[in-house]
């Protein structure tokens, strides 16, 4: 008996449904093809999910009061893109400081000087 699947989908919960149930999974040469198309259409590329962000491109962080890094805002593997997000936050967050760096190297930085606060103690 042959079956007509409606689409890849139906037909993957099929043969999972019957192989999380340790039953054996027989494919028609038909299915087996479809099967082997799907496999080879699918754009698997394991390195288009992953970046590095000191590495493979430029990134802007969120700096705290003494300047070091708090957190990773924007990041892209072109620079001009990014510059633009720099810009941007720059001019919404203008009591923020933020670094755009490419690995060491410094591409764009705005530094917020705040004032020195007094402790309590030390107001009375």
């Amino acid at each position: 008996m042959s079956r007509q699947w409606n689409s890849l989908a139906e037909l993957a919960a099929a043969i999972r449904t019957r192989a999380d149930s340790g039953r054996r999974v027989i494919l028609t040469p038909e299915t087996a093809r479809l099967v082997a198309d799907a496999i080879e259409r699918w754009p698997y590329r394991p390195d288009r999910l992953r970046f590095d962000p000191f590495s493979d491109g430029s990134t802007i962080y969120r700096l705290d009061g003494r300047g070091e890094i708090i957190e990773i805002v924007a990041f892209a593997r072109n620079a001009l893109a990014t510059r633009a997000a720099f810009d941007y936050l720059c001019e919404r967050e203008p009591e923020q400081s933020f670094v755009q760096r490419r690995r060491a190297w410094i591409e764009a930085e705005r530094i917020v000087e705040r004032p020195a606060r007094r402790d309590a103690a030390s107001a009375k």
